[in-house]
């Protein structure tokens, strides 16, 4: 909650604003913060690969380390569209042609995995995964305004990007009027 001043007569009084209430869900924020998204990096013809894990929040110095020039990144998925499971061959049709987007639009991308932390058991300290694990698009450069599109266009609640630093992974959800806020 701030404040701010509101005049009345010459006197000012203090007014309370309440924060607008969060249109994400607190499991879905939660969901994008116990994501692991892997990220495979190939260099030509396969000769030198090299990978990283994003989280929510945390620096990812690899990016900038890995692409010096590039200020913005996303990671883009087709997969389960509005978060809602979908069966395997639609996601494999969605992601390709998303793929194919990306490839219209003149964008390098490297595939990456999502994989939701597993939940353990305390009882018996078996782990199981509570979402599973979706196909993902890296893409550097990407400006965030081309990535929400694409976002949209395949009916996702959220995308990871960064367009400030290239170091910290942000989760970027779009809300039912599709404006979109960075949500850590």
């Amino acid at each position: 909650m701030t404040t701010k001043s509101r005049r009345r007569g010459r006197a000012l009084e203090p007014v309370l604003l309440r924060a607008a209430p969060s249109p994400v869900p607190p499991a879905l924020r939660r969901a994008y913060r116990d994501t692991a998204y892997h990220v495979t990096l190939r260099g030509g013809a396969a000769r030198h690969v090299a990978a990283f894990v994003l989280r929510v929040g945390r620096a990812a110095p690899e990016v900038a380390l890995a692409f010096p020039r590039r200020r913005c990144w996303a990671l883009l998925t087709a997969w389960n569209p509005q978060s809602a499971r979908r069966a395997l061959n639609d996601n494999r049709r969605a992601q390709s042609r998303l793929r194919a987007a990306l490839r219209q639009g003149g964008w390098r991308f490297f595939t990456g995995e999502n994989r939701a932390d597993p939940i353990f058991d305390p009882g018996t300290g078996a782990g199981r995964r509570v979402w599973p694990p979706e196909a993902s698009l890296f893409v550097p450069g990407l400006p965030l305004a081309a990535a929400v599109a694409l976002a949209r266009r395949f009916r996702q609640k959220a995308i990871l990007a960064d367009c400030r630093s290239c170091r910290t992974a942000r989760a970027m959800f779009l809300a039912g009027a599709w404006n979109f806020a960075p949500v850590i």
